[in-house]
């Protein structure tokens, strides 16, 4: 098995060390932290939870889970926005069948 720092690049590495050793930290707060844009902080959090690192998201931001069931608020609004974007997938599908174009 993979050890931590050799499947994290230098930057995901250092967003996990702040999260291990700082609890919480909302969005903004990281990417003041690590010098990054927001949307580059949504995407490393994407790829280190895909590398199987259990980043968790509440209200207070984002935190290292230590068990599933910290996990678990995370995982269902994942499944949430999932069943968001196929209504959307959806809708957008029917937009120019006939009798619903405006």
């Amino acid at each position: 098995m993979l050890e931590e720092e050799d499947i994290l690049t230098d930057d995901e590495r250092h967003l996990v060390r702040l999260l291990q050793c700082y609890g919480s930290f909302t969005q903004k707060e990281m990417a003041n932290s690590l010098g990054l844009e927001e949307r580059t902080i949504r995407r490393m959090v994407r790829r280190i939870r895909l590398k199987g690192i259990p980043i968790a998201s509440g209200d207070d931001g984002y935190f290292m889970a230590k068990n599933l069931d910290e996990l678990r608020h995370t995982i269902n609004r994942l499944y949430s926005q999932n069943r968001k974007h196929v209504d959307l997938a959806f809708a957008l599908e029917n937009c120019f069948k006939e009798g619903t174009q405006q």
